[in-house]
C-alpha cells in the first residue's frame, strides 16, 4: 500500500472501527451482559516543551531551510484539551483532542542543505491539531488496576511559520522572507491505557501508544500519579508525543514534553 494510499484510506478505517466497536457492546450484552453505559468527560493543560527540527522549502532555489522548533517555540498562545470516553462492558471509544497557538521570536542560526548557515531573527508561529481516536478491550481488571489494549488512529495538522531576517551575511539565493508549510499526517496506533491503583483513593495512570503511517514513526507517553474522589479524578501526569519523518517533510522530528494537570467527571 502506497503512502497516498494509506492518507486515503484512513478515515474509513477509522469509520468501519467506529462502527464496530459500537455493535460490539451490544454483542456483549446480549452474550451475558447487561452492563450500562458509563461516561468520563477529561479537561486538562499540558504545558509542553517542545524540541525538532522543522524544514521549509525555499521557493525558486530548490533548497530548504531547517529552523530548531526547540529554540524558538516556547510561548503558549492558545490552547484547548480534552478526552471523552465511552465505556460498556469490556468495551470502550476514547477521543482525544488538543490545539495549539505557540509563537516567538528569537536569535536563531538557519541551516541550509546546501551551504554554510545564516545568523537570523526568527518570527516562528506553530499552530496545530492532535486528533486520536481509538477502540479499547480491558484484558485486566483486579483491585481497581486495570488495563485496555487499543487500537485506532492519530491525525497531526500543523500549520507553520517562519519570518527570518537577516541578521549576518545574505547569501544571494536567499532574500529576506517569510516561509510557511502546512502538513497533516495520519497514523495507526496500537497501545495500552489504564492505571495502577495503591489504594482505593490514590492510583497511577498510565498510557503508552506507538503508530506508523505517513509518519516514520510516532509515540505517546503519559504516566503520574491520581487521586479518586465520588465525582471523578484528579491528576498530574507528565506526557511525551513524538514524531519522525524524513525527506522533504515539514517535520523532521518533533517531540512535545511536559506536566499536565487533569480533571475527570464520570457520569
Amino acid at each position: 500500500m502506497t503512502r497516498t494510499t494509506c492518507h486515503r484510506s484512513l478515515p474509513l478505517i477509522l469509520w468501519i472501527a467506529l462502527g464496530l466497536l459500537l455493535a460490539s457492546p451490544a454483542m456483549a450484552d446480549s452474550a451475558g451482559g447487561g452492563d450500562r453505559y458509563q461516561f468520563t468527560a477529561r479537561l486538562y493543560g499540558w504545558f509542553p516543551g517542545i524540541s525538532g527540527d522543522l524544514k521549509y522549502d525555499l521557493p525558486g532555489t530548490g533548497g530548504s531551510a531547517d529552523v530548531d522548533a526547540g529554540d524558538i517555540l516556547d510561548a503558549l498562545e492558545g490552547v484547548f484539551m480534552g478526552t471523552f470516553l465511552v465505556r460498556r462492558g469490556d468495551w470502550s471509544l476514547i477521543t482525544d483532542l488538543i490545539y495549539l497557538n505557540l509563537a516567538n521570536d528569537k536569535q536563531s542560526t538557519v541551516s541550509f542543505r546546501h551551504g554554510p548557515g545564516i545568523n537570523t531573527r526568527v518570527d516562528q508561529e506553530l499552530t496545530g491539531w492532535v486528533w486520536s481516536l481509538a477502540g479499547g478491550y480491558r484484558v485486566y481488571d483486579r483491585d481497581g488496576t486495570r488495563v485496555d489494549a487499543l487500537l485506532g488512529a492519530r491525525m497531526l495538522d500543523i500549520d507553520a511559520k517562519a519570518k527570518l531576517g537577516i541578521t549576518g551575511p545574505l547569501p544571494p539565493t536567499l532574500p529576506s522572507r517569510t516561509l510557511r508549510k502546512s502538513e497533516t499526517l495520519w497514523d495507526g496506533i496500537v497501545g495500552v491505557n489504564g492505571r495502577v491503583a495503591f489504594d482505593e483513593r490514590w492510583f497511577a495512570p498510565f498510557h503508552l501508544d506507538v503508530g506508523t503511517g505517513d509518519s516514520s514513526l510516532t509515540w505517546q507517553g503519559v504516566a503520574g500519579v491520581g487521586y479518586g474522589f465520588n465525582w471523578g479524578d484528579v491528576t498530574l501526569t507528565y506526557r511525551h508525543l513524538y514524531y519522525d519523518q524524513s525527506g522533504d517533510k515539514l517535520i523532521q522530528n518533533l517531540a512535545f514534553s511536559g506536566p499536565a494537570v487533569g480533571i475527570n467527571f464520570r457520569f
